[in-house]
């Protein structure tokens, strides 16, 4: 089975009969079918933590969604008659105030 986990948790086997697994945050993982039965993948799964993919094509969603947002970092911003606005660095915007001086 493969999931995708927001964070590091650490899977306990339900009968404690074999080994813990362990995921890493922003990751994903492929586990034994067990996991669905530990109480930590209960709790993570119902607050959004841990999904489950069942196929690639789901998977690959999550990654472009995941990762959707991340380039620009808020450098941009819309104006008023829908341009785009580039931020200036703080020695940009002091060049600036010291060429209109």
């Amino acid at each position: 089975m493969r999931i995708f986990s927001k964070k590091a948790f650490k899977f306990d086997h339900p009968a404690g009969q074999e080994p813990a697994v362990i995921v890493k945050s922003h990751s994903f993982a492929d586990v034994p079918d067990w996991v669905t039965e530990s109480a930590m993948f209960k709790l993570a799964s119902s607050v959004g933590e841990v999904s489950v993919f069942e196929t690639k094509q789901d998977e690959k969603a999550a990654e472009a969604e995941a990762t959707e947002g991340r380039g620009s970092r808020g450098k941009k911003k819309e104006n008023e008659g829908g341009k785009t606005d580039v931020k200036e660095s703080p020695q940009e915007t002091a060049e600036t105030e010291s060429e209109i001086q």
